[in-house]
């Protein structure tokens, strides 16, 4: 992380303005595994390494083609960088792209290694990851609001995964996982009616509100939007 800020910050590459803050996170992390503010610091430190290699996988190598390894929402976050957008709209891209796309399959991933598990020892991985997740929403103290709303989703969805039926239905619940970080990442660029409350809607209701369409003058969202189902009305 440290090499590919130095690089980053060395050329200028914008990038860096969402990673510089994600590498605060994981100092805070470290920092509260060795002053024993975690049950079980060991898993933590296994949650927060494995959502790493969710991000950086889609940046290294530098100069390799990973189009085929690069979620929607992170390319979204790539892109907008090179684009010039506002630093904390870039910021929350990225933060987007973790917390949406990526912390749902990592904490599933960290739990399938000891599944299953019995209550008491699957609440005491609740409770430290409810400790993590407290950190990265103070990330960004101008949208704590929306990335605690992000992160109330996580845990739900990471069980999901986890107990799902099958592979197929395991690979059917990872889509909706990452359809709807990239449905964030289009609020977050694009000029979308009820675009403040959509942006902190649960992901399912999201998944039902979130308009099919919106005019391609407005998106600043470089890959095509996905065709979902039509959207009902939104309240509010």
């Amino acid at each position: 992380m440290t090499a590919v800020l130095e690089r980053w910050d060395t050329s200028g590459d914008r990038r860096a303005e969402f990673l510089h803050r994600w590498a605060k996170v994981t100092d805070s992390v470290l920092r509260g595994v060795r002053n024993g503010r975690f049950r079980d610091g060991q898993w933590i430190l296994r949650l927060l390494e494995q959502t790493n290699d969710y991000y950086f996988i889609t940046v290294e190598p530098e100069g390799d083609d990973l189009h085929l390894v690069t979620p929607a929402a992170w390319h979204a976050a790539h892109d907008a960088a090179k684009d010039r957008i506002a630093p904390l709209t870039s910021v929350l891209l990225g933060f987007n792209a973790v917390i949406n796309n990526d912390l749902p399959q990592a904490t599933a991933d960290v739990l399938r290694d000891e599944w299953p598990l019995t209550m008491v020892p699957l609440e005491r991985r609740y409770q430290d990851f409810r400790i993590a997740a407290s950190i990265i929403g103070a990330a960004v103290p101008e949208a704590e609001g929306t990335l605690t709303a992000w992160l109330d989703d996580v845990w739900v969805q990471a069980l999901m995964l986890v107990t799902a039926a099958d592979a197929a239905w395991c690979d059917a619940i990872r889509e909706d996982i990452e359809e709807s970080a990239a449905r964030r990442a289009h609020l977050l660029c694009c000029d979308i009616d009820g675009r403040d409350v959509l942006l902190s809607a649960p992901a399912d209701r999201l998944a039902r509100l979130f308009p099919p369409h919106h005019e391609g003058a407005s998106c600043r969202v470089s890959r095509e939007l996905p065709i979902w189902a039509r959207a009902e009305p939104m309240v509010s």
